[in-house]
């Protein structure tokens, strides 16, 4: 069964820096999951409301991570990014596909 979709705010999201803070290094998301009593879908949710707040969530293999290091914040948007164009030459292909079948 599918959960309703949440709408992330200061009240849900703000437990999530929290621990980010507090925490120092990685957290992985099933870690964040226990502690607030959440699903992978709201706290990325979170991450994601956060980041947009201007709040430096970076993610890697290893979690979540506040950090205002400088060097680390660019590797995480380097990643992101590569992450969208391979996502963006999918959604192409696919739309290529599409255009092929009769």
């Amino acid at each position: 069964m599918r959960r309703a979709k949440i709408r992330i705010d200061n009240d849900i999201a703000y437990p999530v820096l929290n621990i980010l803070r507090r925490n120092g290094g990685f957290i992985n998301s099933a870690e964040i999951e226990m502690v607030l009593n959440m699903g992978g879908a709201t706290v990325r949710g979170c991450i994601h409301y956060l980041r947009e707040s201007g709040h430096p969530v970076i993610s890697t293999g290893m979690g979540y991570k506040y950090t205002t290091n400088k060097k680390e914040i660019k590797s995480c948007i380097k990643s992101l990014l590569q992450r969208a164009s391979k996502i963006q030459c999918a959604a192409y292909a696919l739309d290529d596909t599409l255009d092929a079948m009769v």
